[in-house]
């Protein structure tokens, strides 16, 4: 707190703030004047402490009321009108036009602020009624505004075509990966395609263990992995399931798989390969650590850039990678029964624990068409 003259230009006793040519001619030098004065730092709410008799305000405190007040000045110099002729519907206009669109905490403190100011201004005889407290009381009694609701647009329903698309792209980017060695690459782009070809959950994902998938090296390629998620390793929403992974996702799958268990390459070729210690499938560093969901989900937003970058997405499918497995699943759901599969059986794929959790889909399903 401050208490002696030098926290502002103008002396505690300049009589700036009781002049009213003042207000018309210099605002901002009369407000730095009052706020200098003890009465206006003393101005306080029904039902708060008192402060002290030599109380002033904090030099940055006085600050951001010097900006939010000049704000209100230029405001009102361009109605052409002064500080001590604003009318009511100078304020109205204030507050929604420059402060239209700003958060209600800051509309209360402006509010506060300027409504102070003009009671000051009229207890000194300046003028004769507060042109913001006018405007509070005719706004309660103004009906609410009626802001029309955002129509909600389907990004996630992509196309079979597409889905298969950001499939085989996912795949060359994940086979590259697997040849320079790039273990956290390739995991992340496995990651994405189960999302996307076996519809598994984020949390899934995360604690998905070895013991949990059926690896048939010499089956057909849909065959080839079978997951076994148990209730103790999904959300509580959801109940134990087995799905399988589609052609495409199988195959990068495949890549990780051997990486994962025989350990990682080293570009010295005399150096033995680096085997993740644990049973996570997914581990999160050389250590087998658990993978967390803010890693996870950075890591597809990083993939998601790099497929715009190469123009292998567009806007349904990039919004896919953007939202993480989420979207991902989503897409898996609707490709799957936009290519027409059963609905009860997809939803046991999923662990569905309620019937009308595929309603949503269905009904999007049956919105759109497909070209």
């Amino acid at each position: 707190m401050i208490n002696d003259v030098t926290s502002l230009s103008i002396a505690p006793g300049s009589g700036l703030y009781d002049s009213e040519a003042a207000w018309h001619d210099t605002p901002a030098q009369a407000f730095e004047a009052l706020l200098s004065h003890t009465d206006f730092g003393n101005t306080r709410l029904p039902g708060s402490r008192p402060r002290p008799e030599l109380h002033r305000l904090a030099q940055n405190s006085s600050q951001v009321y010097m900006l939010m007040f000049g704000k209100f000045c230029r405001h009102l110099e361009a109605c052409g009108v002064s500080v001590p002729n604003a009318r009511t519907e100078d304020v109205r206009s204030f507050f929604a036009g420059p402060l239209g669109e700003s958060s209600t905490e800051t509309v209360k403190r402006y509010t506060r602020l300027i409504e102070r100011i003009y009671d000051d201004m009229r207890n000194r005889n300046l003028i004769k009624g507060n042109p913001v407290t006018n405007w509070i009381t005719q706004r309660a009694f103004e009906p609410p505004i009626e802001h029309p609701k955002p129509i909600k647009q389907a990004h996630f329903v992509a196309s079979p075509a597409e889905v298969s698309q950001l499939q085989e792209w996912l795949y060359a980017h994940g086979r590259r990966a697997a040849y320079t060695n790039e273990w956290r690459l390739l995991r992340d782009t496995a990651i994405a395609s189960l999302s996307l070809g076996a519809g598994l959950r984020c949390f899934e994902l995360i604690v998905l263990s070895k013991s949990q998938v059926k690896y048939a090296p010499r089956a057909s390629a849909s065959d080839m992995f079978e997951f076994d998620i148990p209730s103790r390793a999904t959300v509580r929403t959801a109940k134990a399931h087995e799905t399988n992974a589609e052609e495409m996702c199988a195959h990068l799958m495949e890549l990780w798989w051997q990486m994962r268990w025989e350990g990682i390459r080293h570009s010295d070729e005399s150096r033995p390969k680096t085997v993740i210690p644990g049973d996570r499938v997914f581990p999160s560093d050389l250590k087998g650590s658990q993978l967390q969901r803010s890693t996870l989900y950075k890591a597809l937003k990083a993939i998601s850039m790099e497929a715009m970058t190469a123009g292998a997405v567009n806007e349904r499918t990039e919004w896919m990678l953007t939202n993480g497995a989420r979207g991902l699943r989503r897409a898996y759901v609707l490709s799957e029964l936009a290519k027409g599969g059963n609905p009860h059986d997809i939803s046991r794929r999923l662990g569905h624990h309620d019937k009308t959790s595929m309603r949503a889909y269905t009904g999007t399903v049956k919105a759109m068409s497909f070209s």
